[in-house]
């Protein structure tokens, strides 16, 4: 384990469903309040195995972002991920968990149905030579929702679902009548307030507020 912090954030998302809107404002979001943030931007068309620099990113950072989408759960790497920064959580106590759910409902994450239900069901008939991998993306995943609700766990998790709130409460937040991508953004500094916040409470003030 490294003695030192390589980042501030580690961000875990799937590129489909982020990397062109909410992932890129957050990442902007973050740099500039002066948090060192690792973002995978090659993670697509790369093979099966996560690589060694991203579980050693995992293992150097204070915070990991996990960005619940759709997709989440059919990505190898993404639960390969997940499992990772769940066992440095457990093992270590000092990777924080900040846990976003963009466009996914949270019971589907914990329960394990929709969207992530029908991604294990195409894992499990891929990987029948490897089913013991998919049950740690299992366990990591039910880790992660029992320790969300868990208010000592986690002090804030953050859910956005666009086709609910746009025009409701997160509309009226952006000053009512912004589109989807303004709500993005809006939801974007809502996550790095948070991050920034935590990150001054537990390590002192080097991280900007605004």
């Amino acid at each position: 384990m490294l003695s030192s912090r390589m980042y501030d954030v580690f961000l875990s998302f799937r590129g489909e469903d982020t990397r062109d809107g909410f992932v890129s404002h957050l990442y902007n979001d973050l740099d500039r309040k002066n948090i060192h943030t690792f973002k995978d931007n090659e993670k697509v068309g790369r093979g099966d195995e996560i690589s060694g620099a991203l579980l050693t990113a995992i293992e150097g950072a204070r915070v990991s972002v996990i960005l619940f989408s759709k997709h989440y759960a059919s990505s190898r790497w993404c639960l390969d991920e997940l499992v990772k920064i769940m066992d440095c959580k457990k093992l270590n106590g000092h990777n924080f968990v900040f846990p976003v759910f963009y466009d996914v409902d949270p019971s589907d994450e914990r329960k394990q149905t929709g969207s992530f239900a029908d991604a294990f069901a195409k894992h499990e008939e891929n990987l029948k030579h490897d089913i013991e991998r998919v049950k740690s993306w299992r366990s990591a995943l039910t880790t992660a929702a029992a320790d969300m609700m868990k208010a000592r766990t986690y002090d804030v998790f953050f859910s956005f679902r666009g086709e609910d709130s746009r025009d409701g409460f997160v509309s009226h937040l952006c000053g009512g009548g912004v589109g989807g991508g303004g709500c993005r953004r809006y939801g974007t500094v809502v996550v790095g307030y948070g991050v920034a916040s935590w990150l001054r409470h537990k390590w002192g003030g080097k991280w900007d507020l605004e």
